[in-house]
């Protein structure tokens, strides 16, 4: 059985955003995929990498995510990233998946590097890209540092930015809620994933962007972790992007 976030979506929800996407970013159950690795040559192993993203997609789930957290981005060259990016569409497609929408995880430390992954993403195949923010120097940031980062890739980047809020791979840098609000104003930003796991905050930024005054696209809250989508889904969410994709039907 499928787990239903959401009543049927409004015209205005089917639509994307001004940079575009083709595979609307709908309410549901994402998975972060993780990479597969030769035990011998610790190469890629592309062919299970696609075969997983398959099986994923069989199960229900309704959009997958690569070079995220369990997709190990940190370890992969850009040649790699692009590499598992197409592999992953390119399994979807010929499974039939055509229309689900591939997020492609896109932080780096620099605003520039961050930009050219969500390029790479994009010629790769990718749909959104989800973005941490640059956290080396995290003590040195301020609320308008983070809002001129994210202004910025957004204003540059072919695809969709998904915000990735998630203190622990930030070095603790936690956003607030009325920094990712003024940026949920922004047409090519589309969402954040709440891996703070603060529902509190996620249902504050949920209630101010529920009705984004822009005929775009929606402005979608993802609870960023299996065990509290229920807390998420109570609070505003409209969609978990989750970690267990060995177990696939854990939440579907």
């Amino acid at each position: 059985m499928v787990l239903i976030l959401n009543p049927a979506m409004t015209s205005k929800e089917k639509t994307t955003n001004g940079h575009g996407s083709s595979r609307p970013l709908t309410p549901g159950i994402y998975v972060a995929t993780v990479v597969f690795f030769d035990p011998e040559t610790e190469d890629i192993d592309f062919k299970t990498v696609a075969s997983h993203a398959i099986r994923l997609a069989r199960a229900g789930i309704t959009g997958i995510t690569v070079q995220g957290s369990n997709g190990e981005a940190t370890h992969l060259s850009h040649d790699e990233r692009k590499a598992v990016t197409t592999r992953t569409r390119e399994a979807l497609d010929a499974a039939g998946f055509t229309s689900m929408p591939l997020i492609v995880g896109c932080g780096a430390q620099s605003t520039r590097e961050t930009i050219s992954l969500c390029k790479e993403a994009h010629q790769s195949g990718g749909d959104y890209a989800l973005v941490l923010p640059p956290s080396y120097y995290q003590g040195l940031h301020s609320p308008s540092t983070i809002t001129d980062f994210f202004t910025e890739v957004a204003d540059q980047s072919p695809i969709p930015i998904i915000i990735y809020n998630f203190p622990g791979g930030a070095a603790g840098l936690d956003l607030d809620s009325s920094t990712l609000i003024k940026l949920g104003r922004h047409p090519n930003i589309v969402g954040c994933k709440f891996t703070c796991g603060n529902t509190g905050k996620l249902n504050r930024v949920a209630a101010a962007l529920k009705d984004r005054d822009d005929d775009e696209a929606p402005f979608l809250c993802f609870g960023g972790s299996g065990d509290f989508t229920l807390p998420t889904l109570m609070a505003g969410a409209r969609a978990s992007s989750q970690g267990l994709p060995i177990s696939r039907r854990s939440c579907v």
